[in-house]
Formats: structure tokens, C-alpha cells, sequence
């Protein structure tokens, strides 16, 4: 994945905020997990194994850049990596959308 998103105009208060109303329009799979640690959001699987990965808010100017600091895949999770993917993506063009 290791993508990033720019969202204009908008700390990352406000982004937190933004993707934590994505993520509840959109539906978290019930085998995935989510925690707030400051600006960085820690997604975990845990199933058959567990997978996590880490985004990363950070101020730009008066824009906020999301981006991916970590991710640990688990074996038998590899073959869905492609699902989680575009599932990030979608939550991330309704947070960009705003």
C-alpha cells in the first residue's frame, strides 16, 4: 500500500474527525480493529492471524498529509492484501471528499 492522501484545508483534528465518520458511513469489517494513538491510526486483523498497519497524520502547511508508516502482514492474510487495499482507499476518497 504505502500510499498517502492530501486533505486541503483541514488539520489533523479535523481529519481524525473526517475519517473516523468515514470509517462508521462505510463499516469496519467485524475482524478488524481500530485505536487512536495521538495523530496515528492502528488497524489490526486479527483472524486466523494477526495483520496491522499504521497511518500517520501530519500537518502540511494548512493542508494534512494521511500516509502509511507500518504494516505487518500476516501469512495467511496476504491473499486479502489487495482487498484491504481498496477498502482503505475508499474510506480515504470520502475523507478527501470530505
Amino acid at each position: 500500500m504505502a500510499k498517502s492522501w492530501t486533505i486541503k484545508g483541514k488539520n489533523q483534528n479535523e481529519v481524525k474527525t473526517l475519517v473516523e465518520r468515514s470509517l462508521a458511513e462505510v463499516g469496519l469489517p467485524s475482524m478488524a480493529a481500530i485505536s487512536w494513538e495521538g495523530h496515528n491510526l492502528q488497524v489490526s486483523i486479527a483472524k486466523a492471524g494477526k495483520s496491522q498497519f499504521t497511518m500517520t497524520l501530519e500537518s502540511a502547511g494548512t493542508d494534512t498529509v494521511i500516509k502509511e508508516t507500518n504494516r505487518s502482514v500476516a501469512f495467511v492474510h496476504k491473499p486479502f492484501v489487495a482487498v484491504v487495499e481498496t477498502f482503505v482507499d475508499k474510506v480515504m476518497q470520502k475523507v478527501v471528499t470530505g
